[in-house]
């Protein structure tokens, strides 16, 4: 299961939930486990899913008989849950417009709208803690990613700063990351940085001559 994140310093710059506060709203459903219809709708209901007729869009979701589809906003189609009784009989990923299954699930997990208020508005933490222990960061000219964190850091301040109604928004500094504190972030890691320039001090170094 690993993962590669491609991502740009804008994006980088910003905060995000933390893995204790997306655990904790996030459900996890296995196939044959005992769990009850009406307790999976108060739990949609609480992540301010919306209850439709059929479900076409993530933060969606329906219920026909012992039947709930839902969209999670971690995943590309949408779950079908069936339910026997108490017990949950089959899981399954479905095509929104021909209703056929794409997929049988041992089990899955369904994510709410982290922009949503009661989630956003809890502790964030910057995207390089949910990096892993042999994580290999590979970035292109570091000295400008830093630049550009910076810069957009500081227009971040001063653009809160100027605000009349402070009270009303979170201060940058819970938002955002700061240069520092980003470089000490990917530090932890093994780092491949690639351009003419480089930042951080060589342990090993790889040339190509395109020009042949």
């Amino acid at each position: 299961n690993k993962i590669i994140i491609v991502s740009y310093p804008e994006a980088l710059l910003e905060k995000v939930v933390s893995k204790q506060v997306l655990t904790k709203n996030t459900l996890k459903i296995a196939l044959k486990e005992p769990l009850n219809l009406d307790f999976v709708v108060d739990v949609l209901e609480e992540y301010s899913f919306e209850r439709v007729d059929f479900v076409v869009l993530p933060g969606q979701y329906a219920v026909r008989g012992g039947i709930v589809d839902v969209f999670s906003f971690a995943n590309e189609y949408p779950y079908r849950i069936e339910f026997f009784g108490d017990e949950i009989e089959s899981l399954r990923t479905f095509d929104v417009v021909s209703q056929l299954t794409i997929e049988e699930k041992e089990a899955l997990v369904i994510v709410p709208n982290i922009q949503n208020e009661s989630i956003s508005v809890q502790k964030r933490v910057p995207l390089v803690e949910y990096l892993g222990e042999n994580t290999v960061v590979w970035v292109e000219h570091l000295g400008f990613c830093l630049d550009r964190i910076e810069k957009e850091f500081e227009f971040c301040q001063r653009t809160y700063l100027d605000l009349k109604n402070k009270e009303m928004h979170l201060p940058a500094e819970e938002l955002f990351i700061g240069k520092e504190d980003f470089k000490k972030g990917i530090l932890n890691h093994s780092i491949v940085e690639m351009g003419y320039d480089a930042l951080l001090s060589k342990d090993n170094v790889v040339s190509f001559d395109t020009s042949a």
